[in-house]
């Protein structure tokens, strides 16, 4: 994890904070942070040093300072992760920035880490680019495969970029099903990865619509990607005809994997 030591980092927490699940993969990891007590320390703090990510760790911050807040990061392109004890169906207000990263104690580690990792100064040598799986086993694909990626969360695109930039291979990133259709619609391309909650239309509908209107034999591969690990989920994706299914935190082996099984299965069916 040698790369994930540039990002750095200001935490926003309250001064009688111990250890926290936080602080301690920050420290474990060899990220480069210093704690802050206040608003106004916080955004001194990043107006002075080269930050790359502002983690709200427990810390409460009400709606006028958070205005305040989102201006300094939105301007200079700082990523925000806020860490709360209690997440509910509401807890993830409009008035966050964009992009906003929200994490529930206990974390897991792999959400965090990539939430940092998405923020690295460019420049980096892609050896050094992977997700917290820097052993990424065999990541040699068809390099004429030209793939179709829909993901409207900043981080989660940027850690697919990554991976796919590994591979060598031809891809476009656009934000949500219609785009896909229209993308679709364009040029030809062997594979589609979806994010299953998307803006404007949803991964599964998306997917309906396409089958809707694309005879079976000129059909290609989807890759559905979730943050929702139930079983409905899976049921859902499977009764929609959906066949590759994988679950965030995106592991890279995994999505390697499955883009080589997809590809190779689709290639070796329109063969016969």
């Amino acid at each position: 994890m040698r790369d994930i030591r540039h990002c750095q980092t200001v935490r926003l927490t309250s001064p009688d904070t111990g250890i926290t699940d936080t602080s301690h993969c920050l420290n474990g990891w060899g990220v480069p942070y210093v704690d802050v007590h206040d608003i106004e320390s916080a955004i001194s703090k990043l107006s002075e040093t080269d930050c790359q990510v502002l983690v709200i760790d427990g810390f409460h911050v009400n709606h006028d300072r958070l205005e305040k807040l989102a201006s300094v990061l939105g301007k200079d392109g700082i990523g925000l992760v806020v860490v709360k004890d209690d997440i509910g169906p509401d807890a993830n207000p409009g008035e966050l920035p964009q992009g906003t990263t929200l994490l529930q104690t206990p974390i897991r580690k792999p959400h965090l880490f990539n939430s940092l990792h998405a923020r690295l100064p460019a420049g980096y040598e892609k050896a050094n680019t992977a997700t917290p799986m820097e052993d990424i086993g065999d990541i040699s694909l068809n390099p004429n495969l030209r793939v179709l990626v829909a993901e409207d969360n900043r981080i989660n695109s940027v850690i697919i970029e990554r991976i796919l930039e590994l591979t060598g291979i031809d891809y476009q990133l656009v934000e949500n099903g219609q785009e896909i259709l229209d993308s679709l619609d364009k040029r030809a391309y062997d594979l589609v990865i979806l994010d299953m909650q998307m803006p404007v239309l949803d991964g599964i509908e998306t997917y309906k619509r396409y089958i809707r209107h694309c005879p079976d034999e000129e059909r290609i591969p989807f890759i559905m990607l979730t943050a929702n690990t139930t079983s409905e989920t899976r049921e859902a994706c499977e009764k929609a005809g959906i066949a590759y299914f994988l679950t965030k935190p995106i592991s890279a082996r995994q999505l390697v994997n499955t883009i080589r099984e997809a590809t190779e299965t689709s290639s070796g069916s329109s063969e016969h």
